[in-house]
């Protein structure tokens, strides 16, 4: 006997005996669908819910100078906030100045982005640096931009973006 002529083990799908099971037991299935549909829908509910009570930004900086800050600033959280305060700290120095920021109270709307731009700040000794801006040839330092902001439950949060600042003390032009 060669292979050709061995008997297949593989049972045959019978569609008469499919159709029979599904006659049968079409009330069963539907329950069993209409269960996992309204399961599923709670799921993508309670997960809404919580999703919903997260607050989160996040941060670029567009210009840093001397006596300005703007930054592009976005709602990636579940609800609307508002911005507070603006801080760049240069931790190994002792370094902590505040940007004063012309819309302070600013409502940032959930999946939203806003320029963020500050009155004329001292900020002489956090510049952020920027390699296109300063060159290469610049001693560098870590440093951290804050922002606080309130949520719905007026709760303040803060969330700090590491950067890199310019490793040197700016002197006020007069």
């Amino acid at each position: 006997m060669d292979a050709s002529e061995v008997p297949s083990t593989k049972k045959k799908v019978s569609w008469k005996k499919l159709n029979y099971f599904l006659k049968d037991n079409i009330s069963i299935i539907s329950d069993l669908l209409a269960s996992l549909s309204i399961i599923f829908a709670a799921g993508i509910f309670i997960y809404n819910y919580f999703d919903s009570k997260v607050s989160d930004i996040n941060a670029a900086t567009i210009i840093s100078e001397n006596e300005k800050l703007a930054l592009l600033v976005s709602n990636t959280g579940g609800n609307d906030v508002v911005l507070k305060r603006i801080f760049i700290s240069v931790p190994y120095v002792d370094v902590k100045n505040q940007a004063k920021i012309k819309n302070i109270g600013a409502l940032l709307e959930k999946d939203k982005s806003r320029i963020i731009e500050s009155l004329d700040s001292k900020l002489y000794s956090s510049v952020i640096y920027n390699k296109y801006e300063h060159g290469n040839n610049i001693a560098t330092t870590s440093c951290t931009i804050s922002i606080e902001y309130i949520d719905p439950d007026g709760d303040i949060n803060k969330k700090d973006f590491p950067e890199t600042c310019i490793a040197a003390t700016m002197i006020q032009n007069k």
